[in-house]
C-alpha cells in the first residue's frame, strides 16, 4: 500500500477500491451495449439490418461495426448509440453496402 495512503484513516486498501470502480465501469459498459442494441432493433429505419451490427462499449467509447445499406442507415445508428446513457463518443465503422453488393474480401 502506498505510504501517504496509510496516513489516511478513509483508505483501507486502495487494489480494492480500484477493482470496484472498474467492475462499475464494466458494468456501466455492459449496459450501455445492450441499450444500443435494443434501440437498433425498434428503431424502424434499422431495425432490418440490426442484427448485422456488432456493438462493443468500452470506457464510453460505443464502436460500431459491419455492414449497412445507406449512408442515413449509418448516421441513424450512430446517433442513437450517441444518445445512450453511459455513451461519451461513438466509433462509427459502419461500412455502407447497397443490398445486392457483396463484401470485399477481407486484406491480409
Amino acid at each position: 500500500m502506498l505510504a501517504a495512503a496509510r496516513n489516511l484513516p478513509a483508505v483501507i486498501d486502495a487494489v480494492g477500491v480500484l477493482n470496484a470502480v472498474a467492475t462499475e465501469e464494466s458494468a456501466i459498459d455492459a449496459e450501455a451495449t445492450f441499450k444500443i442494441q435494443l434501440a437498433l432493433l425498434e428503431d424502424a429505419e434499422i431495425t432490418r439490418h440490426a442484427s448485422d451490427i456488432d456493438v462493443r462499449v468500452d470506457h464510453g467509447v460505443a464502436t460500431l461495426r459491419g455492414n449497412i445499406t445507406t449512408p442515413e442507415e449509418r448516421s441513424q445508428a450512430a446517433r442513437i448509440a450517441m444518445r445512450c446513457p453511459g455513451v461519451a463518443s461513438v466509433d462509427n465503422q459502419l461500412r455502407v453496402r447497397p443490398e445486392g453488393t457483396e463484401a470485399a474480401p477481407a486484406r491480409r
